[in-house]
């Protein structure tokens, strides 16, 4: 397994194998990475179409900077080069497995794809993790989801994932969620996912749209907690369309859901509409479906209640509506950006080892700052940070163009650090290439890290000491830096 790189800053000519040899899309990545391999993609807006049909790998947005230095949102948006960021096509096929990490899906828009997200058939396992789908588009004629896994035997997660203003203007079914688990022996998890603001605006007398759509085709147990179908609209402007179910699980063999919530969906001119359609043998326990309305020439039929064909519903008290804004913990604030300068919370994103902008008001949460007379390296103090989660700070080097600075800086680590966390140190500016050093695994005792460079012109270089172990008992020391 190995890790590759993506930075606004980077060059699809390079190898992609450090920050520092970063490739500049996502695309170039994925055709260099191997089944297993990760991609780690800084802060930006990709305006590029990704089909990792082949690969079995992960994609990751990096939006602490821990991996590429550069903190914010990652944003896959439309092809179109134009300010409207819309394109033409889908083409993020991940029938292969691996995963997306806090990624965000923003402006797509099609008349030809079928599917943003489309895993046909996948025999390998798949997870969508702390991900948001917004302002999805599909044009008419289509039957599309915005999220399509289709009859795989591979096992799926989905979790902590948001889908907002997803609309069709078609003549065709509709789905913003369709999970078909096939013949899959590991079942789907599907936990804290919410759909809001999405809709259609269509003609068809036979179509059928969802919020969810779950559908099972073996035995198993599915995780189905904590989702939410809220502030909808379906709306057939002319003809009685079929149906519309905004949280439908079906098939002979379905599970339980756990605290799922509908609320805030108005159906306009189908002929049947359901809140919550649980069939056959699922159970829903403290799952809630209020202020779902119907007009025009439809039915409400139980659309303020859970509907069971066969199945049982368990709900002993009411419960508020499940809302998951709050649970978008590693992608909170995201949306706030407005440019692809801004950080995940609105702020001028800082450039790798820079200090002007934030990375997120986790330094000044997490960081915990103290002098230490335990174990200094020299001297009477050194710099304790416990915990050391989202740790980054920096120091300005004074250089001469054409004149080689080196720095080196005493660090001791204690405590658990996984893979990837552990203390780096920086050196970069006044046209240096950027010099990396990292801690070793040892702990209990100093190391000595050393960054140099030849800049190419005077002034002021940047030194930049960070770590981000996020484990309890992780105890980072930091004692005599030089300069030569």
């Amino acid at each position: 397994m190995a890790n590759l790189y993506v930075r606004k800053a980077g060059s699809d000519s390079n190898n992609g194998s450090t920050a520092a040899l970063a490739k500049l899309t996502i695309g170039s990545a994925v055709t260099a990475a191997s089944a297993g391999d990760n991609v780690y993609v800084g802060a930006g807006v990709y305006k590029e179409a990704i089909s990792a049909a082949a690969k079995q790998i992960n994609i990751i947005g990096d939006i602490t900077g821990a991996s590429t230095g550069d903190a914010g949102e990652v944003i896959l948006s439309g092809l179109n080069a134009t300010d409207d960021g819309f394109g033409a096509n889908f083409t993020h096929d991940l029938s292969s497995g691996g995963s997306l990490q806090n990624l965000i899906f923003s402006d797509w828009y099609t008349n030809t794809g079928t599917s943003l997200i489309y895993c046909n058939t996948p025999s390998n396992a798949f997870s969508v993790t702390d991900c948001k789908f917004v302002n999805i588009m599909f044009g008419t004629g289509l039957q599309v989801f915005v999220f399509n896994w289709n009859s795989g035997t591979g096992a799926l997660t989905l979790k902590r994932c948001g889908f907002y203003n997803c609309w069709q203007y078609g003549n065709n079914n509709f789905a913003v969620v369709r999970i078909w688990d096939g013949a899959s022996a590991t079942k789907p998890v599907i936990e804290n996912v919410e759909v809001a603001f999405c809709g259609v605006a269509q003609n068809n007398t036979s179509a059928t749209v969802f919020g969810f759509r779950l559908l099972t085709g073996s035995a198993g147990t599915w995780s189905i907690k904590n989702c939410s179908v809220h502030d909808c609209s379906w709306f057939d402007y002319a003809s009685n369309g079929s149906a519309t179910i905004a949280f439908s699980i079906e098939g002979s063999f379905m599970p339980s859901a756990y605290n799922c919530s509908v609320y805030n969906i108005l159906s306009y001119n189908f002929a049947t509409n359901y809140g919550f359609k649980a069939d056959n043998s699922c159970t829903a326990y403290n799952c809630n479906v209020f202020n779902t309305k119907s007009a025009g020439s439809g039915t409400n039929t139980a659309y303020s209640t859970i509907t069971n064909s066969g199945g049982v519903a368990k709900s002993p008290y009411p419960l508020p509506p499940v809302a998951l804004f709050s649970r978008f913990s590693p992608l909170a604030g995201a949306g706030n950006a407005t440019g692809a300068s801004d950080d995940i919370f609105g702020n001028p994103r800082p450039a790798y080892g820079n200090t002007n902008g934030s990375i997120g008001t986790v330094e000044a949460t997490f960081n915990n700052v103290q002098r230490d007379t335990v174990a200094p390296d020299a001297g009477t103090y050194d710099l304790r940070v416990n915990p050391p989660q989202y740790f980054k700070r920096t120091f300005q080097i004074p250089v001469t163009a054409s004149t080689a600075r080196t720095v080196t800086v005493k660090i001791r680590i204690d405590g658990t650090w996984p893979a990837g966390s552990r203390p780096k140190v920086t050196l970069s500016g006044q046209g240096m290439t950027l010099s990396i050093a990292t801690k070793n695994s040892t702990t209990g005792s100093y190391e000595q890290l050393s960054v140099s460079g030849t800049p190419s012109t005077t002034g002021l270089a940047t030194l930049t000491i960070e770590a981000h172990a996020t484990n309890t008992d992780a105890d980072m020391h930091v004692d005599t830096i030089a300069l030569s």
